[in-house]
Parts: structure tokens; sequence; C-alpha cells
């Protein structure tokens, strides 16, 4: 098996992995209620959800999460390290509020890249699915 079979199988496999739809909603609701969880009603619903609306608009919690990002380290699929956005981080917590009150998320939101990284121990010839980390 060549690199490329190996890395068509693994695009494929994850794939359909992310596409999976939920067909058995039914199943998972009777589950679920076998057990006494706590459930919110409309109200705490909506408090909660002001409370989080509240917490953006003032971006303060959002430039605490962006001064504790490592500065060399990519935290999505957009490739933007920390320091990227400990440099624009005056201009992040109005967009996030925009995305919020129009309640339209970028496709980006709905991507995710998953990266296998070679094992260095092995050689190049011999790497097959189970020798990456």
């Amino acid at each position: 098996m060549n690199i490329t079979e190996i890395q068509r199988i693994i695009q494929e496999y994850y794939e359909r992995l992310h596409a999976t739809k939920f067909d058995h909603l039914d199943e998972t609701d009777k589950f679920l209620e076998t057990y006494n969880l706590l459930r919110m009603n409309h109200e705490e619903m909506e408090n909660l959800n002001r409370l989080i609306l509240l917490r953006i608009k003032t971006g303060k919690e959002i430039i605490t999460v962006i001064k504790s990002l490592p500065p060399n380290n990519s935290s999505g699929p957009e490739g933007f390290t920390g320091e990227f956005y400990k440099t624009f981080n005056i201009y992040l917590p109005q967009t996030l509020t925009k995305i919020e009150e129009n309640e339209i998320l970028p496709n980006s939101f709905y991507e995710a890249n998953i990266t296998l990284i070679p094992n260095q121990a092995r050689t190049t010839q011999n790497k097959i699915m189970g020798q990456y980390i």
C-alpha cells in the first residue's frame, strides 16, 4: 500500500465520520429520559443567552483568553497564531458581537483539520497508518 492510498483511506474515513447524521434521535431521547436530568425553561435559557451576549459585548473574557494563547501555535484551521490574535485583539470583540447579533457564522466555523504526524522513529518506506502519532 503506497502513501497516496493510505491518505485516500484516511480522508474517506474522516469524511464519513463527520458526515454521519443522527438517525436515532428517538433512541437518544429515550436513553436520556431514563436519567433525572435538570432542564432549563425558556426564561432560564433567555437569561443565560443574555449573559453570554453581555460577556461577548464587553470583550473582557475574549481578551483574557487571547492573552493566554501561546504566541507561535495556531488554534484553528485558518492558521492564525496566538501572536496574530494578540495583535488584533482590540477588533475581535466587536467582530464576534456582530456574528452573534446576526446569528451567521463564517464557513470556517464548520471546518476542521485533522493532521497526521509521522512517527520520526520509523523509516519513510515502512510507514503505515498504525505508525502515526
